[in-house]
């Protein structure tokens, strides 16, 4: 039983039966001296001052993951807050634009003919005005010139009206 629980210590078995070697003023001298107790234990465990600098290493590194860390925590704050702005920056900006995007989507569901057909249809009225103009101030001028403004005032009317019969059956794309 003995060996078992000896063989479980692992590398510091040794310690026990080292210290047990010492007389007492050795122990006393061991505990007094920090410096005497450090030489000790370097030169009869060793083992004891690598797992301090085990310890120690592993100190220095969570210090240097807990440092990158924080400063990885501060960038992605300024990151957030940039984040943020630029986002509060775009809201506003496409609200200034959702009223213009309304107009160009209702401008564009619009018909564009509509203006140009009522434009030629007053003009093809006006050709047939001026034709009627033409009939009644007529009978005391010459035949031929009556003929030819009334044939040419006739033909723009009819061009326009057939314009605008066009323009009705098409369909915008």
């Amino acid at each position: 039983e003995m060996s078992t629980s000896s063989s479980r210590r692992g590398p510091l078995e040794g310690v026990e039966s080292s210290l047990k070697s010492l007389s007492v003023e050795q122990l006393k001298t061991l505990l007094d001296d920090e410096a005497a107790f450090e030489s000790y234990f370097e030169k009869e465990v060793p083992v004891v001052s690598q797992k301090q600098a085990l310890v120690q290493q592993i100190k220095m590194v969570n210090i240097g993951f807990a440092h990158k860390n924080l400063t990885d925590e501060m960038a992605l704050g300024e990151v957030l807050n940039e984040v943020q702005e630029l986002r509060t920056i775009v809201q506003d900006r496409q609200s200034a634009l959702r009223p213009k995007v309304e107009q160009v989507h209702v401008a564009l569901q619009e018909d564009p003919r509509g203006p140009v057909i009522e434009m030629m249809q007053e003009a093809a009225i006006e050709s047939e005005s001026a034709s009627r103009d033409i009939v009644e101030t007529s009978g005391a001028g010459d035949w031929n010139t009556f003929v030819a403004e009334l044939t040419q005032r006739k033909k723009v009317q009819h061009y326009r009206q057939q314009l605008v019969e066009r323009l009705e059956n098409t369909h915008p794309s």
